[in-house]
């Protein structure tokens, strides 16, 4: 295991959520992704959310929100990576999560 997943796995298993937020450009349009994991209990716990930048006001209404539980951190992964994330820049988050 290397030294970035170790420190990952630490950090969940010490309570602490890990995530990002970025913007992308697809077809033209601005969009906001956000990606976080936390560890409840003994599941892996996933957020997604994506909207476009134009209609954050109306987020609730606009926006595509996934929160999954998992058996064990790969899988968790797995399912971030699925939507786009980049595991290396899952870092302490700076805002309150969702979850």
């Amino acid at each position: 295991m290397d030294d970035m997943m170790q420190r990952l796995m630490a950090a969940l298993n010490a309570g602490k959520r890990r995530g990002y937020d970025v913007f992308r450009e697809i077809d033209g349009v601005n969009f906001l992704f956000q990606y976080a994991l936390k560890k409840d209990n003994e599941l892996y716990v996933t957020y997604f959310f994506s909207i476009e930048e134009l209609a954050i006001d109306q987020a609730d209404e606009d926006g595509e929100e996934e929160i999954k539980e998992f058996l064990d951190l790969e899988s968790a992964l797995m399912n971030l990576a699925s939507h786009g994330a980049e595991m290396e820049k899952l870092t302490a988050m700076k805002r309150s999560l969702p979850f």
